[in-house]
């Protein structure tokens, strides 16, 4: 995720290339884990180590935010209102389908952003949960097992194709495995790091929002005598 300004040399290279972060979406039996990293940066410079990019739209949807800070939070910020303003006028919410048309379309109308955004939501009645990959082009994708968004893709996309599915029958497993994928993008991605978020969207019940930090402690390592 990067933060710029108007005019700010960084604006060009903002607009090629992966958003800068890593955000991971994983959908089971019992719900939809979403988990990103905490940092935010303008350039090569950590701008920010304490950035959430979950953003809880209501009690049944969230997206995670990658790419422009400022485009990012406005694009989440209409989704939320537009929620809002549905449910106050005909009574009852968008369903998992319209909100996941409207995340896209509401980018196809923008001519794109830059970004990349993980939608997750879910139809209470039926109690499931939707996985959805929005790009910044305004492209929608459904996903059945998961998704990984920023230019910490290789290393978690690594750590989620070598995991054993069979294993990973609800939230607490995939949560479990949404914390390795995050920490190691954070281990070969420069942009990604400072900890990590987590959001979990069960089939029925309530959503929840946690907060992690990788431990800073200095360790001394045992260095092997060198023999002539």
């Amino acid at each position: 995720m990067h933060r710029c300004t108007v005019g700010s040399p960084f604006v060009e290279t903002l607009t090629i290339g992966f958003a800068m972060t890593t955000t991971v979406g994983i959908r089971t039996p019992e719900g939809i884990v979403l988990a990103t990293d905490r940092r935010a940066t303008a350039g090569y410079y950590v701008a920010d180590k304490d950035v959430v990019k979950i953003e809880p739209l209501d009690e049944d949807s969230a997206i995670t935010i990658a790419g422009s800070v400022s485009q990012a939070q406005a694009y989440a910020h209409m989704l939320r209102l537009n929620l809002e303003y549905t449910k106050a006028r005909r009574g009852w919410s968008l369903s998992a389908t319209e909100l996941a048309k409207l995340a896209a379309h509401s980018v196809q109308r923008a001519g794109g952003i830059y970004g990349q955004f993980i939608l997750a939501t879910r139809d209470a009645k039926a109690q499931e949960t939707h996985l959805w990959d929005v790009g910044g082009d305004g492209s929608l994708i459904q996903k059945k097992d998961f998704t990984v968004t920023g230019s910490g893709t290789g290393p978690a996309v690594g750590v989620l194709e070598s995991a054993d599915w069979a294993k990973i029958k609800g939230l607490k497993d995939a949560v479990e495995l949404a914390k390795r994928a995050v920490r190691a993008s954070t281990q070969r991605d420069v942009a990604s790091g400072n900890g990590l978020v987590v959001y979990t969207l069960p089939n029925a019940g309530k959503s929840e929002l946690k907060s992690y930090t990788f431990s800073q402690e200095v360790v001394e390592d045992v260095i092997e005598a060198v023999r002539p």
